[in-house]
């Protein structure tokens, strides 16, 4: 394979943070190579005293791995009772399930530099108007208080036949652009 991946134009995912994919199904695109969906691989920074939003990812497993800075994740699995924080240092990482609510936030007072490697691969899939079509996480609106009220339940994890037809359907546009 004699093609070179360019890290360009990093997009601001819905969860607030910048990402810029480095292997996955746009990167392959753009290279106009086959699309990778069982992997993917990105770039990400996070500026002092940036946090996403809480999210979920429904399906793919998320290694959240630190190159620079230190990272604070707050998590709620789902053999947790609650939800709980870990530091991640330079050279660590933490692992997220599929179905594990998380939230990035960097308390510290430098840039913090991640590499996210997901399986299968992250999809974040927009039309020409940028228009989300597809998002493999679900950004919520929620505190971590509010989810817990809600005892942890969501309307839009509820149908994981949908989210993966949806996922699947996306997958398929993506290959065949």
């Amino acid at each position: 394979m004699n093609k070179i991946y360019r890290i360009e134009n990093g997009v601001v995912v819905p969860d607030g943070t910048t990402v810029y994919e480095i292997i996955g199904p746009i990167q392959s695109k753009l290279a106009k190579l086959p699309i990778i969906d069982a992997e993917s691989l990105a770039y990400g920074e996070l500026a002092p005293g940036e946090k996403s939003h809480v999210h979920v990812h429904p399906v793919i497993t998320h290694l959240t791995w630190v190159v620079s800075g230190t990272l604070t994740v707050g998590m709620k699995d789902t053999a947790s009772n609650d939800m709980y924080y870990i530091e991640v240092k330079e050279r660590e990482t933490v692992l997220t399930q599929p179905g594990t609510f998380f939230q990035l936030l960097n308390n510290s007072g430098q840039q913090c530099q991640v590499l996210y490697i997901v399986a299968p691969a992250f999809i974040f899939e927009v039309n020409e108007q940028g228009e989300v079509l597809y998002n493999d996480q679900i950004v919520l609106d929620l505190s971590w208080d509010q989810l817990r009220q809600q005892n942890w339940q969501i309307p839009e994890l509820q149908n994981m036949e949908k989210i993966i037809a949806d996922r699947e359907a996306s997958v398929q546009r993506l290959k065949q652009k």
